[in-house]
């Protein structure tokens, strides 16, 4: 019964992304977060270059932020991953409706280790700055206490690589 429920919900949801790109580009980032789950790199990359193409760019911070983590952690390409988070830096503000998904704290992180990984420390140190103001300021609400440590690891990262 359960199931039933959320294959109508999803059909729902699907059918309302048809008339409401907001809602459409939470359809993609949710398939593609199923796809990359279910390690299927190659078809979640296709479905985000495919949409990054025809989306409105308001509605691109949290594609551009898979694309950013895609490119660091899978392609391993530091400079493409950069300018994927930078994109997600510029279109992050064109909706608000997004922060949620988007999360500007991954897009920060994601562009600190890009950066890094990329040797391009002026810019590391810049976006971890960015970061680092979100992340203390998140840290001061206890709810979001466990949710922080996921941060703590990559921080320590990030700050042996600084001078």
């Amino acid at each position: 019964m359960k199931r039933v429920f959320l294959k109508i919900c999803r059909l729902l949801y699907k059918i309302i992304g048809i008339f409401s790109p907001l809602f459409r580009t939470l359809v993609i980032h949710s398939d593609i977060e199923s796809l990359e789950r279910k390690e299927k790199y190659i078809e979640a990359r296709k479905l985000r270059h495919e949409n990054l193409k025809i989306l409105n760019k308001k509605y691109l911070a949290p594609l551009w932020t898979q694309e950013g983590f895609d490119l660091l952690y899978q392609i391993k390409d530091y400079q493409l991953s950069l300018v994927a988070f930078e994109n997600a830096i510029e279109t992050l503000d064109l909706s608000a409706a997004l922060y949620g998904v988007a999360n500007p704290l991954d897009i920060y992180f994601g562009a600190s280790m890009a950066a890094i990984s990329a040797n391009n420390q002026e810019e590391a140190q810049r976006y971890y700055k960015e970061f680092k103001n979100l992340f203390d300021s998140y840290s001061k609400n206890p709810k979001l206490k466990n949710a922080m440590k996921y941060y703590r690891e990559g921080m320590d990262w990030i700050e042996d690589h600084f001078p």
